[in-house]
């Protein structure tokens, strides 16, 4: 199986970040927008496209916050994103497509026979994994360099830079065709803490620069966007932790 890293992509700033999925043992560089999320004014009509993303969001199925946190499989290589995508949108799988994202040897073959081999012996595993993802729409995955910054006294909250927004999707470089978006990702843009001294304890953390570290979101897979090979998903639940996987809060 491919080395991977998983990447985030903030589309309207065209800003990439790399992520670290939940095993300690993969590596990225991090990057993201640390500035506080622009306001809107309650007055002001949302633009079309706006609207239509909304509404599209409106009717996708929601997460069963029910379901145990041992359920989330870790999100590992693009094989299993590719899998999801084909599982939820019906779609006759590339087949070809799975096998090279899924299979190094296949990726560096260049013999045509080797390959339609490869393919016939990868063709039951490559199966086997869109329907397993048919009914295992829960998983998890690390954001690496993701900090709190420092308490905004007005609001009652921190802001949170280098983790998911409603504008950035999720690719994994040996398959980057295929995408991870977040339909709540604004959501976790900041962190409310109305209690004063739980607020003072992470503005200290804010202030020594130990509130920075791997953002773990656990997700459901809530459907696809056919036109650019999309799973479109919610964020269930957010932790951060330091880089000693110490807790710092949850989101």
């Amino acid at each position: 199986m491919h080395h991977t890293n998983l990447h985030a992509r903030r589309a309207a700033a065209a800003l990439v970040c790399a992520l670290l999925l939940a095993a300690c043992g993969k590596s990225g560089n991090s990057g993201g927008d640390a500035s506080s999320p622009p306001s809107r004014d309650a007055g002001a009509s949302a633009s079309p496209g706006a609207t239509s993303a909304a509404a599209s969001s409106a009717r996708l199925p929601t997460a069963d916050a029910n379901v145990p946190i041992a359920d989330y499989y870790e999100l590992e290589g693009a094989h299993q994103l590719a899998a999801l995508y084909y599982a939820l949108s019906e779609l006759p799988p590339d087949m070809e497509t799975l096998a090279r994202i899924g299979s190094r040897d296949y990726a560096l073959a260049t013999d045509a026979f080797r390959k339609q081999d490869l393919l016939k012996a990868l063709a039951p595993r490559l199966k086997a994994e869109i329907e397993h993802a048919r009914t295992h729409r829960y998983f998890r995955a690390d954001y690496r360099g993701v900090c709190l910054g420092h308490y905004d006294m007005a609001t009652r909250t921190f802001p949170v830079s280098g983790g998911p927004t409603g504008d950035s999707y999720l690719y994994f470089n040996e398959g980057s065709e295929f995408r991870l978006e977040f339909t709540n990702g604004d959501d976790y843009r900041r962190l409310a803490v109305a209690d004063e001294q739980r607020a003072r304890d992470l503005e200290a953390r804010v202030t020594q620069g130990a509130a920075c570290g791997n953002l773990r979101v656990h997700v459901f897979a809530q459907g696809t966007d056919l036109r650019s090979k999309t799973v479109r998903s919610q964020i269930v639940k957010a932790q951060l932790f330091d880089y000693q996987q110490r807790p710092v809060a949850d989101l």
